[in-house]
């Protein structure tokens, strides 16, 4: 059984002590890799530095939505080396977050829709953020694949794939993430009993769009709630999934591999 973690911030101080010990856990678990993601410039260049050093990690670069208030022409001149580095496979984590609001909306939208642009100009896949910005989200992508549609390889002028990281949302919400194209990451809380929406929602997610994560240090899975989360955990999403869609654990495992090698290459 081969797993992979698409969603891990691995360079986090969180993992400072144990990140050998965390990555071997991983292996021990089936979880042989992970996306390392960035979601501001020092972490995005750090998840590069991970990726330098172990082949079974590669990384993501972006500014999530708390941070695009600092979205300036230099950070942008700084995302753009990073992205024409080998080991960057995606844009993310970018998005829109009106939960918190750390930025205020018209600089997350700027910074999102800029680093949109940047995907397609390079022809990379994204993995975004969404929370409590449904409407607003769906606006943007929609407009951004109107300029640059997602395509099967990428390519020049095109977004790559589109995953839609730690969805929490139901049935409805899957659904026209699925009409739009989008690939969706499931993580932690579809362990949680009390998550019946979601929980029917991943039974509802074709298992061609489906892919696995933890985000970890957050958001740990029962019955490690309330931890430190870690890649190894991915293995107890994985046997969620795979109860709610009434399918062996290999299968899951077998199609959500495929679909990261799918959207992020294979490595």
């Amino acid at each position: 059984m081969e797993l992979i973690d698409t969603h891990a911030h691995l360079q986090a101080d969180a993992f400072d002590g144990d990140r050998a010990e965390t990555l071997e856990r991983a292996r021990q678990a089936g979880v042989t890799r992970v996306v390392a993601i960035g979601a501001d410039l020092a972490s995005s260049k750090a998840a590069l530095a991970l990726a330098d050093g172990n082949p079974s990690i590669i990384a993501t670069v972006g500014v999530h939505p708390h941070d695009a208030r600092n979205f300036t022409q230099d950070q942008w001149d700084e995302l753009v080396e990073m992205v024409g580095d080998d080991r960057a496979r995606a844009i993310g984590e970018i998005g829109l977050d009106y939960h918190y609001d750390f930025s205020p909306r018209e600089a997350q939208q700027f910074a999102f829709q800029s680093q949109l642009s940047l995907a397609a100009t390079f022809g990379l896949p994204v993995v975004v953020h969404e929370r409590e910005a449904f409407d607003d989200m769906l606006a943007t992508l929609k407009v951004a694949f109107r300029e640059g549609p997602p395509s099967e390889d990428g390519g020049v002028g095109h977004i790559g794939h589109v995953v839609m990281h730690c969805f929490l949302g139901d049935t409805e919400q899957a659904r026209v993430w699925l009409d739009l194209g989008c690939h969706i990451g499931i993580g932690g809380a579809v362990t949680f009993k009390k998550m019946e929406a979601l929980r029917e929602a991943a039974a509802f997610i074709p298992l061609d769009r489906l892919l696995l994560e933890t985000d970890c240090p957050y958001m740990a899975p029962h019955p490690h709630r309330g931890q430190r989360n870690e890649p190894a955990h991915t293995a107890l999403v994985a046997q969620t999934v795979a109860e709610m869609k009434g399918l062996k654990l290999d299968d899951v495992a077998r199609a959500t591999t495929d679909n990261a090698f799918r959207v992020f290459g294979a490595w």
